[in-house]
């Protein structure tokens, strides 16, 4: 992540068990560093937009949130 990436984040990140990297000051710069890593290594790198399960995981949330929240208004 970049060095940039806000301190929740970071920690939510963590909390599923990741080693947190921060490098450089902008995305492309950590993402080259993730992908030094990864075959250096052989870590497993996890997209953070461009991944099916993320793409999932985020669809799911939003649903869910949205319904949540449409319910309080009803």
């Amino acid at each position: 992540m970049p060095k940039s990436t806000p301190l929740i984040k970071v920690e939510s990140t963590k909390q599923y068990g990741a080693e947190v990297v921060l490098h450089g000051d902008v995305y492309d710069d950590a993402y080259k560093k993730a992908k030094e890593l990864e075959e250096k290594e052989s870590y497993v790198f996890v997209h953070p937009f461009n991944d099916e399960d993320v793409f999932r995981w985020t669809r799911n949330n939003s649903i869910r949130n949205f319904w949540m929240n449409y319910q309080k208004l009803i």
